[in-house]
């Protein structure tokens, strides 16, 4: 998992590194700008949560690791499962994927669920403010990161998860750049989406991307905010800061993504795992789509009306 390797150069801590990697036509921009804002970056190394935040008045940006084994899995799980779901829906357009039909999907959907296991589990204890021991990878699962069989899912998952700690850095970045201080209620929220969308800016909007580069981008994007969905599935959207991450998603792929575009059939699938896994009672799987953007924006009303119904 490249994304546990990082290599931060003279000293260099990796947030920077992994922003250039990522959008390299801007990396003198990035220096520039980081060397004007005086940013300083802290790496949190103890931290069991997703542990991303900024300080706009001291020019402080954190960025955690123990989360980020999460993340990889995330984006593992996601591009095997969504790859499975295409060349099945291209044989039989009525079939609906089981996640137990091939060892390459039960060892994807084991992984998955260890990942969300583990985000609940430091979530939750974090809300009741007592530290929470990680959860450690199944010995069983830790053979799918050396078998050759794998080797493609890898390899997406290790851009893919680049791609997506960038965003995520872009938007911490994003408000110490617009000088956002920590704000309750709506205000915060539109703080949010504000920074949402200067980082999905900061990473799409440059006319010279290939289409590749342009869709691995918007992948990252999409993998990034459905990490912080798919806890929100689980365990509700508590936040009184953030609004939810599926509205975030919802709202960077409005802003960047035509419709029917690959990213948006990614979320569907993204979301469609976590809902079916958690949530099925309240889906109705038969319900035909006009489109991907359609069948997302089906599964956020959903959401939102259990979360406003308190379930």
């Amino acid at each position: 998992m490249e994304i546990l390797t990082i290599k931060c150069a003279d000293g260099v801590p990796f947030p920077p590194e992994v922003m250039k990697a990522v959008s390299p036509e801007k990396a003198d921009q990035l220096a520039a700008l980081l060397n004007k804002l005086g940013i300083t970056f802290r790496i949190d190394e103890d931290a069991e949560t997703i542990e991303f935040r900024s300080f706009s008045k001291d020019k402080v940006l954190v960025a955690g690791t123990k989360c980020l084994a999460r993340l990889w899995v995330h984006a593992f799980a996601y591009f095997t499962i969504f790859t499975d779901a295409v060349a099945l829906k291209q044989l039989d357009p009525e079939a609906t994927l089981d996640l137990r039909s091939s060892d390459r999907l039960r060892k994807a959907a084991a992984l998955l669920k260890w990942a969300v296991k583990a985000d609940m589990k430091v979530n939750l204890a974090n809300r009741k403010g007592i530290h929470s021991a990680m959860l450690s990878l199944p010995s069983e699962l830790e053979a799918v990161f050396s078998q050759e069989d794998f080797a493609e899912d890898k390899r997406f998952a290790d851009k893919h998860a680049f791609a997506a700690l960038a965003f995520i850095l872009h938007h911490e970045l994003a408000h110490i750049r617009l000088g956002h201080t920590a704000q309750q209620g709506p205000l915060s929220i539109e703080l949010e989406k504000a920074a949402d969308r200067m980082a999905a800016e900061w990473l799409l909007d440059f006319p010279g991307l290939s289409p590749r580069e342009l869709l691995q981008r918007q992948l990252g994007i999409v993998i990034a905010l459905g990490w912080l969905a798919s806890l929100a599935v689980y365990i509700g959207h508590s936040s009184k800061t953030h609004p939810p991450a599926w509205d975030r998603l919802y709202q960077v792929l409005e802003q960047y993504v035509e419709s029917d575009g690959i990213p948006w059939a990614f979320g569907v699938t993204m979301l469609g795992v976590h809902l079916d896994n958690q949530r099925r009672s309240h889906i109705d799987f038969g319900r035909e789509f006009g489109s991907f953007k359609d069948g997302i924006n089906y599964y956020i009303d959903v959401l939102s009306r259990l979360e406003r119904e308190g379930k």
